[in-house]
């Protein structure tokens, strides 16, 4: 057959990350449920996972939203 099979979390927004899939998730669920508070400390407690890991992944986060507003929709800044 010679088919080979490709993950979907390589082409997705998971796509190159080193970090568990369930990490990631843990840190977009503390994303959506406003459970940061102006700082990454609790997410990082509970995740086990490097502040900068943590950052890079609430930075993806904005840039998949911000690719997904539309212009005459909202304006940022």
């Amino acid at each position: 057959c010679g088919a080979k099979s490709v993950s979907m979390k390589n082409t997705s927004f998971f796509g190159g990350k080193r970090v568990p899939l369930h990490k990631i998730m843990l840190v977009i669920y503390f994303f959506l449920a406003g459970g940061f508070n102006g700082t990454n400390k609790q997410v990082i407690e509970s995740t086990k996972l490097a502040p900068n890991t943590v950052t890079s992944i609430i930075d993806d986060m904005y840039l998949l939203m911000e690719g997904d507003l539309k212009l005459e929709d909202m304006t940022i800044g």
